[in-house]
């Protein structure tokens, strides 16, 4: 009688000791993400010397420069080529994706994308569109996110998923580079179990409730009940204490124009799951205003840390 009383109170706090130890874990890779690192990749990116990253720029490429140092840095490697540009010519521009590979522990057929573009609208005259909201927080969290992926699996934390990092060039040329991409697919579209895009994220300038701290999850299609709860489980027990809206600030028409935006509607056009992770157009978006100064640090890295929570659910299932 004692050992099965033993054997029920064993599996009742089972639960709680796997809860601690994931907290535990969260935590470290939380020191990780350094808000002043965050801060020099989103100067490198959005700085006057890049002009915003128009495509087929010099200043485009300087950011390419140092996306591909930083993967390389991180211990990302090249997918499937010797390097991690994938160029092509649309008219008289010459784009260039940038994708960076981080292959599961176990052989594994299956993958999560992880996503944002780096080109911006550039200079118009004398002024330049830095975009530093947009899209440079969003590749400041990508890179942040291969950083970690990397170190979970030379912790051998058994991903049993590949993952691709992937900056996408000429987004504002009508998704070029998601849609060239996607073209060339070489993965069964059936084996990409999600994408995770994140574009406008570092902001916290226009939030859906009294709380300032927050973001946007779109993507309901594909958002479960078991993803919702995921999310909402790691933003209680991680205390990243921000508000969670699954819709466009409550309006249906808003949320499915807001999802269409970004290149995540590349994907969903060909039935491939995708979620788009944003802080919400504002006020600077697409002016010469979206400058360093709109950046929130501490909001931009606990939006990473949620999203890293919910992406590593995914690989690690």
């Amino acid at each position: 009688m004692m050992k099965k009383t033993l054997t029920l109170i064993i599996f009742a706090l089972f639960p709680l000791f796997v809860a601690s130890a994931q907290t535990k874990e969260f935590k470290e890779y939380a020191q990780m993400v350094s808000t002043d690192r965050l801060k020099d990749l989103i100067i490198s990116l959005a700085d006057d010397r890049t002009e915003g990253r128009c495509s087929g720029t010099i200043g485009n490429m300087m950011a390419e420069h140092t996306i591909i140092e930083s993967f390389r840095n991180n211990g990302i490697s090249t997918y499937k080529r010797s390097t991690y540009t994938q160029s092509f010519r649309k008219d008289s521009t010459i784009f260039r994706n940038i994708i960076g590979y981080l292959p599961s522990n176990k052989k594994s057929d299956e993958y999560i994308i992880i996503c944002a573009h780096y080109d911006h609208i550039g200079k118009i005259g004398d002024v330049i569109y830095n975009g530093a909201d947009d899209n440079a927080s969003g590749v400041a969290a990508l890179i942040t996110l291969s950083k970690l992926f990397s170190e979970m699996k030379r912790k051998d934390k058994n991903l049993k998923k590949n993952i691709l990092f992937v900056a996408f060039d000429g987004k504002e040329y009508n998704f070029a580079g998601s849609e060239y991409f996607l073209k060339n697919l070489t993965i069964p579209k059936r084996k990409i179990k999600c994408v995770i895009n994140m574009d406008i994220i570092g902001s916290k300038l226009v939030p859906p409730t009294s709380l300032d701290e927050y973001i946007l999850i779109l993507g309901d299609r594909f958002m479960t009940s078991e993803y919702k709860m995921d999310i909402r489980r790691i933003n209680i027990r991680q205390n990243l204490d921000m508000c969670i809206d699954f819709t466009f600030y409550g309006s249906k028409n808003f949320t499915e124009m807001a999802y269409k935006m970004s290149d995540n509607y590349t994907f969903y056009k060909r039935g491939i799951p995708a979620i788009l992770f944003t802080s919400g157009f504002h006020h600077h978006t697409y002016k010469a205003t979206d400058d360093l100064e709109i950046i929130d640090f501490p909001s931009l890295k606990k939006r990473i840390l949620l999203i890293y929570g919910f992406t590593r659910q995914l690989i690690l299932r």
